[in-house]
């Protein structure tokens, strides 16, 4: 008896042992952690995102099952999964020349990013929405403004299903497809004075909060460029607000930008090339004592670079702030056939495979 005993639990650590696995994205040159990295399985559904260090901890995979890896800065690729093992991401360099960019003007009132977008929201690990489009963000020279943008052309796919079972549902919290919200500074200015830089090396400026570590500054010469990367949540590990009947916490915000300049006073949106940020909470009602989880994925990709002035501004007649979109689709041109022509990342075969069977187009 007490042999089978031990036997039992030897096979049931066995078990746990291998409901959980540990990957490591690096960069195939500079063998660096890459964060963000959206890992999705072979049906578009969102596995997990990697850390500052660039690990990523699974429950319940199976060995030699497909991943789909996606960053804004690398070439997608599709591995197979095991534990413990590292994964060698290859970058990807976007030429100067392919920006169109006007020259700056002595007079303007605006900055104008003309670019791709795409968004991504799951709802309890499934897919709830996709979007892209082209977009123009038209952000302001004076601080009191406000960033608006004009929609281009851009598709809208929807978990119709599942959608429809939500809009039924009394406990439903709407939230609905979006854009990229993006700002006027970068993300060290942008809404907190808390932050503290440390340089840690040549090539690496620590970004830290109450001492501790919630993001850097990359500099990378062979690319000309900088990321900055923050963690909005950290130190802290989750944030909970309450409105009425509504508890909404906050479990993951990290956003990711990438400039054309190894300038520490040139990070600004006149140098962006990309921009990402992950997001993820739970929310529940009074009605339910269960938690839904959501998640959200907003990239950002400039193809071109104008000014204006508030003359020319007023013509535009469609101007929005908000970030929601309605469920529909606008486009006249196959835009999404044409990433490479801007050197954009493809999308990842998971989130294609979810185009075809799960998200349909509005």
């Amino acid at each position: 008896m007490a042999k089978n005993f031990i036997l039992f639990l030897l096979l049931s650590c066995l078990f746990v042992l291998d409901i959980f696995g540990q990957i490591k994205i690096i960069d195939a040159i500079e063998l660096s952690p890459i964060p963000s990295v959206n890992v999705f399985d072979e049906h578009g559904k969102l596995l997990g995102i990697s850390n500052a260090d660039g690990e990523i901890l699974f429950e319940g995979l199976n060995n030699g099952q497909q991943l789909h890896l996606q960053h804004i800065s690398y070439s997608p690729q599709k591995v197979l999964y095991y534990p413990k093992t590292t994964i060698r991401l290859s970058n990807r360099i976007l030429p100067l020349a392919e920006v169109e960019i006007t020259a700056r003007p002595k007079e303007y009132d605006y900055l104008v990013l003309r670019g791709y977008f795409r968004t991504y929201q799951g709802y309890n690990g499934e897919p709830k929405y996709f979007a892209d489009g082209i977009i123009d963000y038209y952000i302001p020279k004076n601080k009191k403004d406000k960033v608006s943008y004009e929609l281009v052309e851009y598709r809208v796919f929807g978990n119709k299903k599942l959608i429809k079972q939500q809009k039924l549902s009394s406990s439903f919290f709407n939230e609905p497809p979006r854009i990229p919200s993006l700002r006027k500074e970068n993300l060290i200015q942008t809404g907190n004075s808390d932050y503290v830089l440390k340089k840690v090396s040549e090539g690496e400026t620590e970004i830290q909060k109450r001492g501790i570590a919630v993001g850097y500054m990359r500099f990378v010469p062979q690319r000309q460029l900088t990321e900055i990367f923050i963690d909005k949540i950290a130190p802290d590990s989750a944030r909970t607000k309450k409105i009425l009947w509504l508890t909404v916490k906050a479990t993951r915000n990290e956003k990711l930008e990438i400039y054309n300049t190894l300038k520490q006073e040139g990070h600004k949106m006149e140098n962006l090339m990309s921009f990402y940020e992950n997001s993820a909470g739970e929310y529940r009602t009074k009605k339910t004592a269960d938690y839904k989880k959501l998640e959200f994925l907003n990239e950002f990709y400039v193809t071109a670079k104008t000014f204006v002035d508030k003359k020319q501004l007023s013509q535009k007649k469609d101007l929005k702030h908000g970030i929601f979109l309605d469920e529909k689709s606008s486009y006249h041109s196959a835009y999404w056939k044409n990433l490479s022509n801007w050197n954009i990342p493809s999308l990842n075969n998971g989130i294609e495979k979810a185009l075809q069977d799960i998200l349909e187009l509005y």
